[in-house]
């Protein structure tokens, strides 16, 4: 049976272009309904993404377990955090003080 032979081409029923004009305007309501976990999903990836490299080195250096690699590299992270805030905390909040 030839597709024109029920009446309409299917490229050209109505139904179709109603259902892709519900599938953009869903995905985009979606994504604002969601946007806080969407967003914190985002940065998860480009913070994976970002410390990769350092796992990948330290599993290197640590006999291929990967997940001490993992633990390594957080553990490195957090004491850098901790160095950071004690030395040059005192020092930011004091300025902020003064700004204020």
């Amino acid at each position: 049976m030839h597709p024109t032979a029920g009446g309409l081409d299917r490229s050209q029923d109505p139904s179709r272009h109603s259902h892709c004009v519900l599938l953009f305007a869903a995905v985009p309501a979606l994504l604002w309904v969601a946007r806080r976990a969407f967003i914190a999903f985002l940065m998860a990836i480009f913070f994976a993404y970002l410390l990769e490299p350092a796992v990948a080195w330290f599993t290197r250096r640590l006999k291929g377990r990967r997940i001490y690699g993992i633990a390594a590299a957080y553990a490195v992270l957090l004491i850098g955090l901790v160095v950071f805030g004690v030395t040059l905390g005192p020092k930011i909040a004091n300025e902020l003080c003064d700004f204020l």
